[in-house]
């Protein structure tokens, strides 16, 4: 039988060392870069939807103001089109129903008198959609809210 003997061809062991360990750096360090690219990209997006989302937000704002000035004037409701900051914002208040608030004199011993002088002295909550709708060059971001004002009640 043939004795194997390892030890006396040993010559490109090294070099093959040297290459294997080049190649597990190399992937080691495309997964590192294609990692931090991804990265890069989600917070990237993520600023920019941020950004919309806080206009949108202002245009919530801006409708609810618009619902209050509607409601002190009586002047109907009207959209708003408009720019907050280097977005564009669609707003959209609308009236839904009134319904009458729960809980009254004769449930509390308040008595009859004072604002909204009844039985059923809750008052009433008027409720409000507001949609908001931001815009920019990459994208949009819509909120839809329901908006309750309490009228006819001792604040």
């Amino acid at each position: 039988m043939k004795e194997l003997n390892f030890h006396k061809n040993r010559k490109g062991i090294a070099l093959v060392t040297v290459l294997v360990i080049i190649a597990v750096l190399f992937i080691a360090s495309a997964a590192t870069l294609y990692l931090v690219t991804q990265s890069i990209r989600i917070s990237s997006s993520q600023v920019r939807y941020e950004g919309t989302f806080q206009a949108a937000e202002g245009g919530v704002d801006i409708g609810i103001d618009q619902i209050l000035t509607s409601y002190d004037q009586g002047t109907p409701l009207s959209n708003w089109n408009g720019n907050l900051g280097t977005y564009s914002v669609n707003v959209n208040p609308e009236f839904l129903f009134i319904m009458p608030m729960t809980g009254g004199s004769i449930l509390f011993a308040e008595g009859y008198s004072g604002i909204g002088q009844s039985a059923a002295k809750g008052g009433a909550a008027l409720f409000y959609r507001i949609v908001s709708v931001a815009r920019s060059k990459t994208g949009q971001t819509g909120l839809e809210v329901i908006y309750r004002k309490v009228i006819g009640t001792q604040q």
